[in-house]
């Protein structure tokens, strides 16, 4: 399946008071953009091509044992 998504680049600026009011549960007026990791998988379905190892420079450990 080669589907490619398009998405639209967020031009507005980060509000780290936005990002504390949703992890407190409270009334936000959007979700906040914020990601902590994306797995490579995800990056290549997104960008249609191997991106390499995006989680450590030097590699990672959780990955080269399994």
């Amino acid at each position: 399946m080669d589907t490619k998504i398009k998405f639209d680049s967020y031009a507005g600026q980060c509000d780290k008071n936005r990002f504390i009011a949703a992890l407190r549960h409270q009334p936000v007026d959007r979700v906040p953009n914020f990601e902590v990791l994306i797995e490579d998988m995800h990056v290549e379905k997104i960008l249609g091509r191997y991106a390499g190892n995006i989680l450590a420079i030097g590699g990672d450990p959780a990955k080269d044992y399994l």
